[in-house]
């Protein structure tokens, strides 16, 4: 699943591509870390799932440290 467009989550809008989460009523926006961000997409693409650690970290990281 592609959510690079963004997506919502609760009350605010995730916009993966800018780097920042929007509050849903606009006036609220906060700067959110690379990986911080690719953690948040990889468990909103599998919402209501279990995600392993070691799924998380080969999916975000990869082979770096």
């Amino acid at each position: 699943m592609d959510l690079s467009d963004g997506f919502h989550l609760g009350d605010w809008q995730v916009l993966p591509l800018e780097g920042r989460i929007v509050a849903a009523d606009g006036g609220d926006s906060r700067r959110v870390r690379r990986k911080a961000m690719d953690v948040l997409c990889v468990l909103a693409a599998r919402a209501g799932q279990v995600v392993e650690r070691d799924d998380l970290l080969a999916e975000v990281w990869g082979r770096t440290a």
